[in-house]
């Protein structure tokens, strides 16, 4: 069994809005970007092997005398492969919830770049209204 569960964000999944710190920054984007490819890697192979392991279980049930209609049927319901199938399904899942967590990250630092650079602007004017 793989275990692909995706932990909630921590509290500190966003840095505290008034901090920029450009390396900080990155270093999570990095973080949650490789959290993503590695969820995208378990669902592939997950998906990869699908076929590989109803092959193989059809096999069995051929080598047990049955027609192959038959043994495919069989194959489809057994456990292991509604095992492998609830794992892809959980894989899935998680591919997709940490892709949501890099993407907003990646909106939440853009949000964070247009403030720094409206407050330097505000500050070229002589002005500040946040």
């Amino acid at each position: 069994a793989i275990n692909c569960k995706i932990a909630r964000p921590s509290e500190d999944f966003f840095m505290n809005f008034n901090q920029f710190n450009p390396t900080a920054l990155m270093k999570r984007a990095l973080e949650l970007g490789e959290e993503w490819a590695e969820a995208d890697a378990v669902a592939s192979m997950l998906e990869d092997t699908k076929k590989t392991l109803l092959a193989s279980i059809t096999n069995e049930f051929l080598g047990q005398g049955r027609n192959k209609t038959t043994a495919e049927t069989m194959a489809l319901a057994s456990k292991e492969y509604l095992d492998h199938i609830k794992q892809l399904g959980e894989a899935r899942k998680d591919k997709n919830k940490t892709n949501v967590k890099y993407q907003t990250y990646k909106v939440w630092v853009g949000l964070i770049q247009t403030k720094e650079a409206n407050q330097r602007a505000e500050m070229r004017m002589g002005g500040s209204t946040t």
